[in-house]
């Protein structure tokens, strides 16, 4: 009987059931997924009220709340039952859609919200006539004790949603979260699920340009799930968005970027063999670009090391992309200094196969590109 202990408690003016939700959505998340059909209409109902619930009073929601909410829709996210991982990612876009517009807003005024926001007694806003919610269906819930205590809650123990400065409080940890959940699911079979994590990956992308330095701390969060995401066996658009968000992160945070180059770059190394010849393009492009940005004889040594690394492994993929390669890094960086690198890193390797194939790839590029070499070495 939830959802009718639900909307009765709702209908109690003195009780805030939208400080409480924490309590009650994974109950109803839950339910989604029930063989009977009714009790997963009903709760499929209840949610999308309740999430109108949060749209209406969402400044006056306790960030503490907020926070046990959006941990809870993170992990619905990776749900096998495809409606509750919509459901999920529907509130999840929600609350994205309203970071974003307060960010915006912040942006513009710097403290659109102050402490003088009053709480309003009740936020009881679910439709009490018509829809699902009407329907009433008997079921077994052992944990209805959740509700006991609705009547009493102690706001002092949840931490308020407002800044010092009166600025809506946003849980940036949580984001990275969110970005692994989305990144899984843009290329779900069910279309709808697909197109609603492609909307909340774009909220995702446009909240990064309102990232301070106070937020950098987060970018290591964001590298570990890129990193996850780096591997041959995803599909092609799916290293494709993960690219994407390397290049928007490191165009905005690269001095935050890459601490432990090593580990990195060795993973987006690995799928520089990609056959796909857009993706090979893209992925030399980010690690010249990281090249260039790492400057420095340990960094450039790290990358060149890796890349040599890896076409060792492969010499199908050595005679077909290893000129490439070394036009690239051309492009981006010194060409006395590419040469000097990748001298020293071929001095290291123990295949003498290998290292003869790449000295004759290094010196057909020097010779086809006198000129252009001639003319990169004098505009340093």
């Amino acid at each position: 009987m939830i959802v009718s202990w639900i909307i009765f408690i709702n209908s109690i003016p003195e009780i805030k059931i939208i400080n409480v939700l924490h309590e009650i959505i994974p109950y109803l998340f839950n339910m989604l997924s029930e063989r009977n059909k009714e009790v997963a209409q009903n709760a499929m109902d209840c949610l999308k009220d309740l999430l109108k619930e949060i749209e209406i009073f969402f400044e006056t929601l306790f960030y503490d709340v907020e926070v046990k909410i959006l941990e809870i829709l993170i992990e619905q996210c990776k749900s096998n039952h495809d409606q509750t991982r919509l459901t999920a990612f529907e509130w999840i876009n929600s609350f994205l859609s309203k970071y974003k517009y307060f960010l915006i807003q912040s942006k513009r005024t710097r403290s659109p919200y102050t402490k003088s926001i009053i709480i309003p007694k009740s936020s009881n806003t679910i439709a009490k006539s018509g829809g699902g919610l009407q329907a009433f269906t008997e079921i077994t819930v052992s944990n209805c004790e959740i509700f006991e205590n609705f009547s009493r809650t102690d706001e002092s123990n949840f931490g308020t949603s407002v800044t010092e400065t009166g600025d809506k409080k946003i849980p940036f940890n949580l984001f990275p979260k969110i970005l692994e959940v989305v990144i899984a699911s843009v290329n779900h079979q069910d279309n709808d699920i697909k197109k609603i994590s492609n909307f909340s990956n774009s909220d995702l992308l446009a909240i990064i340009d309102f990232y301070s330095d106070s937020n950098n701390a987060n970018i290591k969060l964001y590298e570990e799930v890129l990193r996850n995401f780096l591997n041959m066996e995803e599909k092609d658009s799916t290293i494709e968005l993960v690219l994407l968000w390397i290049n928007k992160l490191f165009r905005k945070f690269h001095e935050d970027m890459f601490s432990r180059l090593e580990t990195f770059i060795d993973k987006i190394c690995s799928v520089l063999l990609h056959p796909n010849e857009n993706l090979f393009n893209m992925i030399l492009d980010t690690i010249c670009e990281i090249a260039r940005y790492k400057d420095d004889n340990v960094g450039v040594d790290i990358i060149i090391t890796n890349i040599l690394d890896k076409l060792s492994q492969n010499t199908i993929s050595l005679n077909d992309k290893g000129l490439l390669i070394i036009k690239k890094f051309c492009q981006f960086l010194n060409v006395e200094r590419v040469y000097s690198t990748f001298a020293d890193v071929l001095l290291r390797m123990k295949q003498n196969d290998f290292v003869e194939k790449m000295i004759n790839i290094l010196g057909v590029f020097l010779v086809t590109s006198k000129v252009i070499i001639y003319c990169d070495i004098n505009s340093f």
